[in-house]
C-alpha cells in the first residue's frame, strides 16, 4: 500500500471537506480537552460520595457469601441507598470511645480498618443481615474486632495514665508519696463506617452509583465534545483575510508661477 498517496488523499478529501486542521485550532482542542478532564476530576470529587463528610453508624455482622474469603460489605437497601446495586468503594471503619478520667470526658475516635470493598446491596432484609447492619466477611470481621479491642486497651492504659498522679508513676519515689488515684473508665461507643469513591473521570462516567452526578459528567463530556467539532468544522482556519491591493494614489499639482 502507498501510504503517501493515501495521506495525500486524507489531507486532499480535508481540504475540501473544510476542517481546520491547522496548529492553532489543533492547539485550542488541546486546551479544551485539558480543561474538560479537570472539570471532570472538580465533578468527581465534589461528589466521591454523599457520605463521604459523614459517618454511617453502623453494626458490623459476620456474612459469608461463598467458600472464599470476599471483599463484600453487604447491606439492605433501606440502611444505604446508593442507586446501584454493586460498586467498588474505599471504606474506613471507626471505633469511638468515650474516656472518662475523673469529671473530665472525653469521646476519642479510632480507625481501625480501611481498605477498598465491593459495596452490594441486597433488595431486602434477612437474617443475620437486618437493617442497619453491614455484613462483612468472618475473616475481616474478627480482624476488625482485634483491632478494636487493642485500641481500646491502649484508650484505657492511657487513662490509667492520666489518672495515676506522676510521682505515683516513678518507681522509686511511689514508695514514700501515695496519692489516691483519680476513677477512670473506657465505655466503647459505636462503631462508624466512612464511604468514599473513586474521582477518576473513567468511574465517574461509567461506575458512580449516583446517577445524577453521572448524568451531570456526561452531559459535560457531550457539551465539551461538541464544542471541539464545531471548532474543526466551522472555526475557520485562524488566518487573516486577504485584502485587495488598493491602487496606487497619483496626486496630480500644478505648477505655481
Amino acid at each position: 500500500m502507498d501510504w503517501d498517496r493515501v495521506f495525500a488523499s486524507s489531507v486532499t478529501f480535508l481540504e475540501w471537506f473544510g476542517m481546520d486542521l491547522s496548529m492553532q485550532t489543533l492547539i485550542k482542542c488541546g486546551i479544551l480537552t485539558v480543561l474538560l478532564l479537570g472539570l471532570l476530576l472538580v465533578i468527581a470529587v465534589l461528589y466521591r460520595g454523599e457520605m463521604q463528610n459523614r459517618d454511617i453508624v453502623a453494626v458490623l455482622v459476620e456474612y459469608r457469601t461463598g467458600d472464599k474469603q470476599s471483599d463484600e460489605l453487604v447491606f439492605a437497601k433501606r440502611t444505604l441507598d446508593i442507586k446501584t446495586e454493586t460498586t467498588g468503594a474505599d471504606v474506613a471503619v471507626y471505633a469511638n470511645f468515650q474516656v472518662r478520667v475523673g469529671e473530665d470526658v472525653r469521646y476519642i475516635r479510632r480507625q481501625v480498618y480501611g481498605g477498598s470493598m465491593r459495596l452490594r446491596m441486597r433488595p431486602t432484609a434477612a437474617a443475620p443481615l437486618r437493617e442497619g447492619h453491614f455484613g462483612i466477611d468472618p475473616e475481616r470481621h474478627t480482624r476488625i474486632a482485634k483491632s478494636i479491642a487493642s485500641k481500646m486497651a491502649a484508650e484505657t492504659e492511657r487513662a490509667r495514665r492520666r489518672a495515676t498522679p506522676f510521682w505515683e508513676q516513678v518507681p522509686i519515689i511511689n514508695h514514700f508519696v501515695r496519692l489516691p488515684v483519680q476513677p477512670y473508665e473506657v465505655v466503647p461507643n459505636e462503631t462508624a463506617i466512612r464511604l468514599s469513591f473513586r474521582i477518576d473521570p473513567i468511574y465517574l462516567l461509567t461506575a458512580h452509583p449516583d446517577r445524577e452526578v453521572k448524568t451531570s459528567a456526561w452531559l459535560t463530556l457531550l457539551t465539551s465534545f461538541f464544542a471541539v467539532i464545531m471548532q474543526i468544522l466551522f472555526g475557520g482556519s485562524g488566518a487573516l483575510p486577504d485584502r485587495p491591493e488598493r491602487p496606487p494614489v497619483v496626486r496630480v499639482t500644478t505648477p505655481s508661477n
